[in-house]
């Protein structure tokens, strides 16, 4: 690059972590086909300052131009032009590499994501859902990573029974799980006078008494390991109490509740239990939600950070707290949501 200013993969490692994981971010969105052109990569980071930073600052017009111009559509041809040094070594973060994650909920959305994050750090990750996995497991296998996918029901005792023994058997252990199941953009808003007690006890009973389900399967496997990592993925629904969704709301102040309890029963195990809160995501089933399109832009004017959250958005507090930088974190809920609230 002119000016002496070319970059490695190895030189972005010692920038802020945001920078990391934009780089992670650039090339997931371009192997995964997402972003088949420059153009809609500068279109995607225009409201995102530290992406926009990490990138645009460190690009000079002249090559801003070329890759324009070329309409790269791969990442090897867009490291080619940036004059980005890679290799198989430098591309690998490999801050989860040799350990084996669970993660249920996964089909897409904020799970596929999380999958793929988790399995580009180098984990080999088991994909469950009550939906068809195939899609994101292809998402994983064509980036070069190991996964498997498998049907599972959370409040099936055997289904979970089946899923830690598939861990342990095939995928060589469990280490990660990362609780993400939940009934949320199925939900239609209505106030709470008019949910019906069937209704009310579908939602406890996947959203809530699944994650006491899946503890119970998984805890035995982790503490025979030496430990474990367990991420929740709860809802900053539970801050502000949004109207339409109590029984939603309530179930995801109990998974914090939850989180609480199981990190000081666990902690004596070197099992850490975290929990992440995101704001509203606009993934496939938001989108797809009509119901969501009323808390839209009201939600974005209450964040600091205003724009829409994506599914990405959540990765970096995920890859934090399944590895060994939040060894001495449990029992915490961080909350991943532009600023909205502040706790």
């Amino acid at each position: 690059m002119a000016g002496g200013n070319a970059f490695s993969i190895a030189d972005i490692s010692m920038t802020p972590y945001v920078n990391r994981l934009a780089m992670m971010s650039m090339r997931g969105m371009w192997e995964g086909g997402r972003l088949p052109n420059i153009e809609r990569w500068f279109a995607r980071i225009e409201g995102r300052p530290n992406f926009k930073r990490c990138f645009i600052d460190w690009v000079p017009e002249d090559l801003a131009d070329e890759l324009r111009d070329n309409g790269a559509k791969s990442w090897p041809e867009v490291a080619k032009i940036l004059e980005i040094e890679i290799s198989t070594k430098e591309e690998k973060m490999g801050r989860l590499e040799g350990k084996t994650a669970v993660i249920t909920g996964a089909a897409q959305g904020i799970g596929a994501a999380m999958a793929k994050a988790m399995a580009d750090e180098g984990a080999k990750v088991l994909v469950t859902d009550v939906q068809d996995t195939a899609g994101a497991v292809k998402a994983i296998t064509d980036s070069g990573g190991t996964a498997q996918g498998m049907k599972v029901d959370v409040t099936s005792n055997d289904d979970l029974a089946a899923m830690v023994k598939t861990a342990a058997n095939s995928l060589g252990g469990l280490d990660i799980m990362v609780n993400n199941a939940a009934i949320c953009t199925a939900i239609k808003l209505k106030p709470f006078f008019e949910i019906d007690d069937d209704e009310f006890d579908t939602i406890m009973r996947v959203n809530v008494r699944s994650v006491h389900q899946v503890m119970r399967a998984i805890v035995p496997t982790m503490i025979r390991a030496g430990g474990g990592k367990v991420v929740n993925i709860t809802s900053g629904t539970f801050y502000y109490g949004p109207p339409g969704l109590s029984h939603y709301t309530a179930s995801k102040g109990a998974v914090i509740a939850l989180t609480r309890s199981h990190a000081r029963e666990l902690g004596d195990k070197n099992i850490q239990v975290n929990a992440i809160a995101p704001g509203l995501t606009e993934s496939e089933g938001v989108k797809a939600n009509p119901g969501f399109d009323i808390a839209r832009a009201p939600t974005i004017a209450r964040r600091s950070i205003k724009r829409e959250m994506l599914p990405e958005d959540s990765l970096g507090t995920l890859l934090y707290l399944a590895s060994s930088d939040s060894d001495f974190v449990t029992g915490q809920t961080l909350n991943v949501d532009g600023g909205k609230m502040n706790v």
